[in-house]
């Protein structure tokens, strides 16, 4: 089954992730080098909050339900 819409985070570059993401699909990524803190202080820099990550996919989706598929 192909998606078109699909939501991939990666504490990585996001290199290659685009074969998986589908047409319309979204990388949450990290493409930068040498930043320092602790893990949370920079996880959070770059947007991997549950937060982030729960807006990111509803806003992808524009779907309400995103909450049931995500627990």
């Amino acid at each position: 089954m192909h998606f078109k819409k699909n939501v991939t985070f990666s504490a990585a570059i996001s290199l290659g992730w685009e074969r998986f993401i589908g047409t319309e699909g979204k990388v949450l990524s990290i493409e930068t080098f040498g930043a320092s803190g602790t893990g949370d202080e920079v996880m959070k820099l770059f947007g991997f909050t549950v937060e982030n990550v729960v807006q990111t996919t509803k806003n992808l989706l524009n779907f309400r339900y995103v909450k049931a598929l995500l627990y």
